[in-house]
């Protein structure tokens, strides 16, 4: 019988882990076997977009019991996830590798995902917070579906 917390590559408890010891690395390794684990026949490739890689992103955080909020709004734009722990917050925003929204030539998607929290400044309403503050830009391949890069800020 299979540990019902471990199938395939991807533990609960490790990732749970790595968020608390704020290993982002770690955890972003886990997020993309997450994402890699889900069969491609279980959501048709026209459903792939960036609010399906947001909604798995919430569930799975909610469902490992860590606070977690999509769409977080501020007076510039809205952040694709934010999530909070005892000691960091962070914010996320996610980008389709082929997407035309995502600027092409300007450095590469996950570049431009991670432009695009400081540009809109996602991170100001947390300033005044005691926690520290790690922005995220996540680039998701739509051809590979599942994440193919991250940058940390």
């Amino acid at each position: 019988m299979q540990d019902p917390i471990k199938t395939g590559n991807f533990s609960a408890i490790e990732f749970l882990q790595q968020i608390e010891d704020n290993d982002i690395e770690g955890f972003m390794t886990s997020l993309k076997a997450f994402y890699a684990a889900i069969p491609y026949s279980a959501i048709k490739q026209e459903h792939r977009d960036e609010q399906y890689y947001q909604h798995v992103f919430y569930l799975l955080f909610t469902l490992m019991g860590q606070f977690a909020d999509t769409e977080v709004k501020n007076n510039k734009g809205r952040a694709d996830a934010v999530v909070k722990t005892v000691d960091h917050i962070y914010v996320f925003e996610f980008k389709i590798d082929d997407s035309l929204s995502c600027g092409e030539g300007r450095g590469g998607v996950a570049e431009a995902a991670l432009a695009q929290i400081n540009s809109k400044d996602y991170a100001i309403p947390y300033t005044t917070d005691h926690r520290k503050i790690v922005k995220i830009g996540v680039e998701f391949s739509q051809k590979e579906r599942g994440v193919k890069r991250w940058l940390i800020e």
